[in-house]
């Protein structure tokens, strides 16, 4: 790909959440945790180890591949459309390229993009991060009607404090409705407790699409007639198409089915590989904690989208231990 001018690596305005521009690759999961990472620059910046643009074109990112340490090397050559622009994710409006180099070297750590397409955004947290994660499921896939496993108040109650520790966030969504996009990773961003009178009157979900634009119309959404200048001063509503909206606990209560939660702190780890695990039996580990402290137990397999289709893989796990 040819480029035009000094590229940056960040862009004109520094890290930005928004830095992602998804292509026509069906990786909204993994863009959508790397968006999620960039709202604290400095996390994002911990995974590469260039901090600029290198005149050669050449990047390293620390990644964890089963939960141990590796590094990935790629260049900046990126797949092109017939009018040359990224057929995949492309550079952001203000300019950065972290967006598609980090997404071709997680392409790189998965064999290739195509491994890359479809998956759960907690495979990439782990993958990027290795800090503790967890899954929570809402309702079964498909139906907001069945299988609830939470309510509006507790799904809020899990996004507040995560919010509060500055923890990173997912959603899926698994429902069309008022041009939400089902089959589709979101980014969770913050909770909001809109107040009238004195008393609580609606509680509101942050999230932002990884496409960098928005078609959401429900309730709530940028044009919403709800808004009145008190809401949108509470809450710092900006009208633009940038991806970024709200919706109220009980509407991602029906249209996600799923979210997850990163634990992102400064944690002591130890891992170890483990390969007695068989297929469809019972294996019993004891883990001792000294003292009364949080821990975190986490468990990494192979993937099967890190090997070739034509190649055996191996029954291996790394536990990792988190203090």
């Amino acid at each position: 790909m040819e480029k035009t001018g000094a590229p940056s690596l960040w862009g004109s305005l520094g890290v930005k959440p928004n830095g992602i521009n998804q292509g026509g690759l069906g990786d909204c999961w993994f863009l959508a945790a790397a968006s999620a990472i960039a709202e604290k620059p400095s996390r994002l910046q911990k995974i590469f180890v260039n901090t600029d643009y290198p005149a050669e074109g050449i990047f390293e990112l620390n990644m964890y591949f089963s939960g141990k340490p590796t590094t990935v090397v790629v260049d900046d050559r990126l797949p092109v459309t017939s009018w040359s622009s990224p057929s995949f994710t492309g550079k952001s409006t203000n300019g950065a390229w972290w967006g598609p180099i980090i997404e071709k070297a997680y392409a790189k750590l998965n064999v290739n993009y195509k491994n890359i397409v479809g998956g759960n955004p907690l495979q990439a947290f782990r993958v990027l991060t290795n800090m503790p994660a967890k899954d929570y499921t809402v309702r079964s896939y498909g139906s907001n009607t069945s299988g609830v496993k939470m309510t509006p108040d507790q799904i809020f109650d899990i996004i507040e404090a995560s919010d509060k520790n500055e923890f990173l966030m997912t959603a899926s969504c698994d429902i069309s409705w008022n041009n939400m996009v089902s089959g589709h990773a979101f980014t969770i961003l913050s909770a909001h407790t809109l107040m009238k009178d004195g008393a609580v009157y609606k509680k509101l979900i942050k999230i932002r699409n990884p496409w960098s634009s928005e078609k959401y119309t429900g309730p709530w959404s940028d044009s919403d007639s709800r808004w009145t200048a008190d809401f949108k001063s509470q809450v710092g509503l900006v009208v633009a198409n940038d991806g970024t909206f709200f919706i109220d606990s009980a509407d991602f209560h029906m249209a996600y089915y799923k979210f997850a939660v990163v634990h992102y702190k400064d944690w002591k780890t130890t891992s170890k590989k483990i390969t007695s695990i068989k297929e469809s039996t019972v294996t019993k580990f004891e883990f001792s904690n000294p003292v009364a402290q949080s821990f975190a137990l986490s468990l990494d397999g192979l993937q099967a989208r890190w090997f070739p289709s034509s190649t055996c893989r191996k029954s291996e796990w790394t536990a990792t231990y988190s203090l």
